[in-house]
């Protein structure tokens, strides 16, 4: 389509980015009501105009995570949305391409989303970093994994913040990559929660300290969590016997946990678990974000990276770390090795690791000495990540 421009919206737009997002989605009119009133920000979105009418548009929600040991600045891309009569007119691919630049210019150099099309957001470069385990149970099939342990009571969880966030904290320090909650992030959380009939059981273990919460809401037939977090496998065992303590008024649970569980191990049916991709990540600027982590061992190669959307990341990068920090520099010529920048950003997050992507043909190497070094940079992860918007 031509004569398209992109840029930030507007503040007299956000009627227009609403009504587009109601037509688009299927969100409640409450849950939208929310987003815009506490979310939506017009500097935080990009729009796709033609004679100054909005065809598309998303936003950029700033989020800090937790990356190897490091706190850092993200986007999160919410909100992707197309009016039907613009659609399969190329405008997708100049939007990825301009929230990705507009997030490089307030140096967040890593994006975040959930994608409504794994296709769609893999041909532009993302890749699935975070994934759940997820059950799919009757009530009846939790009791092996209950424990009557604890203290457990129904809290307003707006009013308790500050203690599910200690909770979240802990639970979250044994894993990588995770949102580092401010209290507006819980907040919209919470209100869309109970917005939607949804309930917080907070368990309290010895000497009556907050050990565990459950985040949940049901209907007529099955309860479904939003998020169950613990500091201790008691206190998780004790919110699971308490959610299997609904089964004389429910039938099944829908139970995501994160992706190192097992609880499988204990269950009859073997099939109750599956791996449920999650969230998508996408390296936006190669140089400066390889920058703000730290390194265990010092390394001079060069990498060649693929990226069709954003000619910044296109380029042979001599990569060299010193004193664990590390300096890229546009270096024309050979490379020792060359990757995509969906493979790079997984194999950064620690969704994967250099040796599963060699055995996949996702790595070429030109320098088997520089692929030994590479190997000792990024171990794989545990990652777990639990935001909606």
């Amino acid at each position: 389509m031509e004569n398209i421009i992109y840029h930030l919206a507007d503040k007299k737009d956000k009627e227009e980015v609403k009504s587009l997002w109601q037509y688009c989605f299927k969100d409640t009119k409450e849950f939208v009501e929310l987003y815009f009133n506490k979310c939506y920000r017009a500097e935080n979105t990009i729009g796709a105009y033609k004679n100054d009418r909005l065809l598309a548009a998303a936003q950029l929600n700033p989020y800090t995570i937790c990356l190897r040991g490091k706190k850092i600045d993200v986007d999160y891309i919410v909100g992707v949305e197309t009016a039907p009569e613009a659609r399969g007119e190329g405008l997708a691919g100049g939007l990825m391409q301009s929230l990705l630049e507009e997030s490089v210019k307030r140096g967040h150099y890593l994006t975040i989303l959930m994608p409504f099309s794994t296709n769609f957001y893999y041909s532009y470069g993302w890749r699935f970093c975070y994934q759940h385990k997820l059950y799919n149970l009757s009530l009846d099939e939790l009791k092996p994994l209950g424990l009557n342990y604890g203290t457990i009571k129904r809290i307003d969880p707006l009013a308790e913040i500050e203690v599910l966030d200690s909770v979240y904290q802990a639970f979250c320090a044994d894993y990588h990559g995770y949102v580092l909650r401010r209290r507006e992030n819980w907040e919209v959380l919470l209100q869309d929660l109970l917005q939607e009939g949804g309930h917080c059981a907070l368990l309290l273990g010895a000497e009556q300290k907050p050990e565990g919460y459950v985040l949940y809401s049901f209907d007529h037939e099955q309860i479904t969590v939003l998020e169950l977090a613990y500091t201790n496998y008691q206190a998780k065992a004790g919110l699971i016997k308490y959610l299997y303590r609904h089964r004389s008024q429910l039938e099944r649970i829908i139970l995501p946990l994160a992706i190192d569980d097992e609880s499988y191990n204990v269950l009859e049916n073997k099939q109750a678990a599956v791996i449920n991709p999650f969230m998508m990540a996408r390296i936006a600027d190669v140089a400066n974000f390889l920058s703000l982590l730290e390194y265990k061992t010092d390394i001079s190669l060069k990498i060649k990276v693929n990226d069709s959307l954003m000619s910044n990341n296109n380029n042979v990068f001599n990569f060299c770390v010193h004193h664990g920090q590390a300096q890229l520099e546009v270096k024309n010529g050979d490379w020792d090795l060359q990757i995509d920048i969906g493979e790079l950003t997984a194999l950064v997050l620690g969704a994967t690791d250099s040796s599963e992507l060699r055995k996949a043909g996702k790595i070429l190497i030109n320098n088997e000495a520089a692929f030994e070094h590479w190997q000792m940079l990024w171990s794989k992860k545990n990652n777990y990540i639990n935001e909606y918007f």
